[in-house]
């Protein structure tokens, strides 16, 4: 996956309490997959999901064979794929001012058996491409 945008704000003016919205994505099977979540700043280099049961994505997640995973197994696919990020690191590099956005080398594969299609786990999501 590559990291597409993060947005944040201080609302006190102290860039230690920021929190923002960070946009990151991937191609799979010719189609662009997307995944956003809200995260807060505490701290110089902390910085973590500001609810980890709302991690959005722009496709639904699916097993091998097409049934659709239930939301509850859904979510838990979604935080291993954003624990396999170096999204923390982004945050805040895009927060002090970096020029250039680094980015993740991601390989997306198909799932094995009655894993999830679209995304299995961060395992199997982050491999070097």
């Amino acid at each position: 996956m590559r990291h597409v945008q993060t947005q944040g704000l201080a609302p006190d003016g102290e860039p230690s309490r920021a929190e923002g919205i960070t946009v990151w994505e991937a191609r799979w099977h010719g189609r662009r997959v997307g995944l956003a979540w809200r995260w807060l700043r505490r701290g110089h280099r902390v910085v973590a999901l500001a609810d980890p049961m709302q991690i959005a994505a722009n496709v639904p997640l699916a097993w091998a064979d097409g049934l659709v995973l239930p939301a509850e197994r859904a979510i838990v696919e979604l935080n291993n794929i954003v624990h396999g990020l170096a999204w923390q690191a982004q945050v805040c590099h895009e927060l002090d001012g970096g020029a250039q956005p680094r980015r993740a080398r991601v390989a997306l594969r198909p799932g094995e058996h009655r894993r999830p299609e679209v995304v299995a786990s961060s395992a199997d999501l982050l491999s070097p491409a």
